[in-house]
């Protein structure tokens, strides 16, 4: 809502935690009330792809050309492509295949809780004979 009005101040914080080192996203990229605009005029260091494109990636043409052409958008304002709600192999090797940077989604983890996490990061680091 702040964007969509322009509020300097909310630009303004946007742009001063930029220069204290956070990486800000644009979600939901693709949907709603995306603009191409936000491009240009907020200091964002990466898109991430509303996983609504990605559901249909595999059968529907459209989805698959929206998602590709925005993955091209941008790495053309070199941002970081990302890719939200990847449910199977099929849509990850897609994603891959049109170079979209990183890929999130159920086929890699539910959520979980801090424990959980750690847990499954500890197993995973085990040396396994």
């Amino acid at each position: 809502m702040f964007i969509e009005n322009n509020d300097k101040a909310t630009l303004a914080t946007l742009n001063q935690l930029k220069q204290d080192g956070f990486r800000v996203v644009l979600d939901d990229f693709g949907t709603n009330y995306s603009s191409l605009g936000y491009l240009k005029r907020l200091a964002i260091d990466a898109l991430k792809i509303d996983r609504t494109l990605i559901q249909n990636l595999t059968t529907d043409d459209n989805d698959l050309m929206l998602v590709a052409s925005i993955i091209d958008l941008a790495h053309n304002f070199n941002l970081t492509a990302v890719a939200e709600g990847v449910e199977n192999k099929s849509q990850e090797l897609i994603l891959i295949q049109h170079g979209c940077d990183f890929v999130q989604g159920y086929f890699y983890s539910h959520p979980l809780s801090l424990n959980n996490l750690l847990a499954q990061f500890n197993a995973s680091r085990k040396i396994q004979p």
